[in-house]
C-alpha cells in the first residue's frame, strides 16, 4: 500500500505467499511460474504468435533516454530484439539484466515518518554476461543521440526530430 504504514508481519506474510511450493508443477504452471529449489522464481512465457492478419512489417523506431528505470530498459530490449526495431536516444538508467518492482509495500520510518518502498521482486532479463554489456550498463541505443544544452534551452527535441526524419 503506497502511502501507508504496513507491519512487519504484513511483510512476512506477502513473500510467504509469494514463496509458496505446495502447488504442483502444473498448479504452477497455469498461473505462469514456478519457484526452483534456491527459492527463485521462474515465469514462463509463451511465445507470442505473429498475427496473421494486419501484420506490420515496417520499421520501429522508439526513443529512450536516461530518466527512466525498469520498464524504461525492458522495453527498449524488446524493441532491439525485433527485426525491424531500432532505439534512438541515449540508454535508459536502468540495468540491462535485472530490475526490481512487482509488490513495492511502503512502510513508513518511525522517526523521520519517511515512507519506504521495498520492490519484493527481481526480474532477470539476461541470465549470462553478454560482451561489451557490463552489468551496471543500460540499453545502448542503435541510434545514440544526446540533446545538448542548447536543443534544451531551444526546446528543440533533436532525439524526436531524427525519427520523424526518417518516418517522413
Amino acid at each position: 500500500m503506497t502511502g501507508g504504514q504496513e507491519s512487519i508481519e504484513y511483510l512476512h506474510e506477502m513473500v510467504d505467499a509469494a514463496m509458496d511450493d505446495t502447488k504442483t508443477f502444473e498448479e504452477k504452471r497455469e498461473e505462469g511460474a514456478y519457484r526452483e529449489a534456491d527459492g527463485t522464481f521462474v515465469f514462463l512465457e509463451d511465445p507470442v504468435e505473429p498475427a496473421e492478419e494486419n501484420l506490420f512489417i515496417g520499421q520501429i523506431h522508439a526513443l529512450a533516454d536516461n530518466g527512466s528505470f525498469s520498464c524504461g530498459t525492458i522495453f527498449p530490449q524488446m524493441i532491439q530484439g525485433l527485426e525491424n526495431g531500432t532505439l534512438v536516444g541515449i540508454a535508459p538508467s536502468g540495468n540491462y539484466y535485472d530490475t526490481t518492482a512487482g509488490m513495492m509495500p511502503t512502510w513508513t520510518l518511525p522517526n523521520t515518518k519517511t515512507g519506504v518502498s521495498i520492490p519484493l521482486t527481481q526480474l532477470t532479463m539476461e541470465e549470462k554476461a553478454i560482451e561489451g554489456i557490463g552489468d551496471r550498463d543500460g540499453v545502448k541505443p542503435d541510434v545514440e543521440l544526446k540533446l545538448s544544452l542548447e536543443d534544451f534551452l531551444n526546446k528543440e527535441d533533436t532525439q524526436l526530430n531524427y525519427v520523424l526524419d526518417l518516418i517522413k
